[in-house]
């Protein structure tokens, strides 16, 4: 062990051990792990919610309005995916303020409120939304609690509750030998288009028009008015006899028409607006909702639908050797017909293109005399009002005497269209059936001047005629028609010549054209037939063909 003697050699040795104590420390700090960012140190949102109830003492049947806050106090942006606030039953959605950072009205399923977002609330922002709800009436006070919630991404608040204390009311008017009904003020809202049926997918204007009426006995003002149009629908302008002069704010999905229109008792305000549909085809609703103070307005929103369908139902031109017959059904329920009775072929049609051909006579010794080819593509037997035309040409026809067939070329029985038919398959069960429909078949001598055009209706239980009614096992047969009229032509029915047939059906009006000329305008007052397909119709034919079919719809 040294020793130290003198004073000198004591503070030396100090001085060294502090220098190797420092040179350590500073050894182990520099091999110290280097650690990552604590969570807490990485930036991000910071959410809080908040809920006030204003009054929070009411009477019954008033209104509360209701301040929500969403505060983001972080150094980023936040988003919110959902703001849902449950509703005490005693309370009912009145509509959104206009002050509100969110106008447009949420969804109401029960009693549950739901704003679908997302929200994207900044840095150091906060997402107001005001909206208002209805108290119940009643004779005694109570006290209604309702709390909302947000989804997020991230970490999200506790939900936000308030309260609101609601005194009973009562009403009660004196008056000589009667008495008198009172309501708060509540808003109706209705609304409708014009026209309900455009062309699908080509520009089409419509008119809207909302009218909105109070109809309680107290006052209130109307704040917003909210209509959330269908995708491909365009604000084109406002409207003669629209009360409300002023465009809205935005052309394209949630229109806001803004302002304080005083709605006294019976007070009714009429906005009436334009707008341009491109649609595909479908139905399409678009929904108004108001918000307003001291008035109750709808839980949902009014809406209205229109119909857009395709500018052609049907075209067929039976050039497509591909397709054949393929999208076309044979009427086989009776013992006379065969599969190959119909049949495509290649350069039967117009200029030797292909056609749909019918022989009712294949050799044997079975011959259709009636006859139906079916186009049953989906949505085709619920059409409504529409024309139909199609051309077609007839080589002969066929008689039959004793099981002996006989060919006519200058023979030939009426063939035509079958339209607004409806069609089941029924099976043996019912030989003959299941349809129903009109006939317009064309008929006549090649040689003489006798042609004509006949309308006639397939009978069923409530509209028939005759022993049709009593041998009720005829009903809906496609060959037991009841002819309701006919007109001559005073021409001859020529053979291998084209002919076009055409017929227009609108409500229970039919109106027939043959050769572009109008034969026939007849309304079935009775039971008519008012949707359905097309198809077409033979009789006895030693060949008949059809081609060109193109169906469109009536507006």
């Amino acid at each position: 062990m040294t020793e130290i003697k003198d004073s000198r050699q004591w503070f030396a040795w100090i001085a060294l051990s502090i220098l190797l104590l420092a040179s350590l420390l500073l050894l182990s700090s520099s091999l110290a792990p280097i650690h990552a960012l604590a969570p807490e140190d990485v930036a991000q949102a910071d959410l809080a919610l908040e809920k006030v109830a204003s009054p929070v003492e009411v009477t019954a049947g008033d209104v509360v309005t209701y301040t929500v806050t969403v505060s983001n106090s972080g150094a980023v942006s936040a988003t919110v995916e959902a703001i849902t606030d449950t509703l005490d039953a005693s309370l009912s959605f009145a509509g959104m303020l206009a002050a509100s950072d969110v106008v447009t009205p949420p969804q109401v399923a029960d009693d549950t409120l739901t704003w679908t977002g997302p929200f994207t609330i900044p840095a150091e922002s906060d997402l107001t939304l005001l909206y208002q709800v209805r108290t119940v009436g009643s004779f005694d006070a109570y006290q209604a609690c309702n709390g909302v919630a947000i989804s997020t991404e991230g970490p999200a608040p506790a939900p936000a509750e308030a309260c609101v204390d609601v005194a009973g009311k009562t009403h009660t008017l004196y008056m000589p030998l009667a008495y008198n009904d009172f309501a708060y003020g509540w808003l109706s809202v209705t609304k409708s288009v014009s026209p309900q049926l455009v062309e699908a997918n080509v520009d089409a204007e419509l008119v809207y028009t909302v009218t909105i009426v109070n109809e309680g006995d107290t006052a209130g003002t109307l704040q917003t008015i909210s209509d959330t149009l269908p995708a491909g629908v365009t604000f084109a302008g406002m409207a003669a006899g629209s009360e409300v002069a002023a465009n809205p704010a935005g052309t394209t999905g949630t229109i806001v028409w803004s302002g304080n229109w005083p709605m006294s008792s019976g007070e009714r305000l009429d906005v009436v607006y334009r707008v341009v549909a491109n649609v595909p085809v479908g139905e399409h609703t678009n929904q108004v909702a108001v918000a307003a103070s001291q008035l109750g307005v709808p839980l949902q929103p009014a809406g209205a639908t229109f119909v857009a369908e395709p500018g052609i139902l049907l075209e067929e031109n039976f050039n497509d050797p591909s397709a054949r017959l393929s999208r076309w059904t044979r009427f086989m329920n009776y013992w006379r017909l065969e599969e190959d009775q119909w049949r495509w072929e290649e350069h039967d049609g117009v200029g030797g293109s292909g056609a749909a051909t019918q022989d009712c006579w294949l050799g044997g010794k079975k011959v259709a005399e009636d006859a139906l080819l079916m186009y049953l593509g989906p949505g085709a037997e619920q059409w409504t009002d529409y024309r139909v035309e199609t051309k077609m040409l007839l080589r002969g026809g066929v008689n039959e005497k004793d099981g002996v067939v006989k060919i006519i070329e200058n023979g030939g029985y009426p063939v035509g269209l079958w339209v607004r038919g409806q069609y089941e398959d029924v099976g043996k069960e019912d030989t003959a059936g299941w349809v129903t429909g009109y006939y317009i078949i064309v008929g006549g001598k090649p040689t003489e001047d006798t042609m004509f055009v006949r309308l006639s209706q397939l009978q069923t239980l409530t509209d028939c005629w005759d022993l049709a009614c009593v041998n009720t096992q005829n009903l809906y047969d496609f060959n037991n028609p009841h002819g309701l009229r006919q007109v001559e032509l005073n021409k001859s029915f020529k053979r291998y010549t084209w002919y076009t047939l055409a017929v227009e059906v609108r409500g229970n009006n039919i109106k027939i054209y043959f050769d572009n000329e109008l034969v026939m305008d007849y309304t079935d007052e009775k039971e008519p037939f008012l949707e359905g397909t097309i198809g077409f119709k033979t009789y006895k034919s030693k060949t008949v063909s059809f081609d060109d079919v193109i169906v469109t719809p009536l507006r």
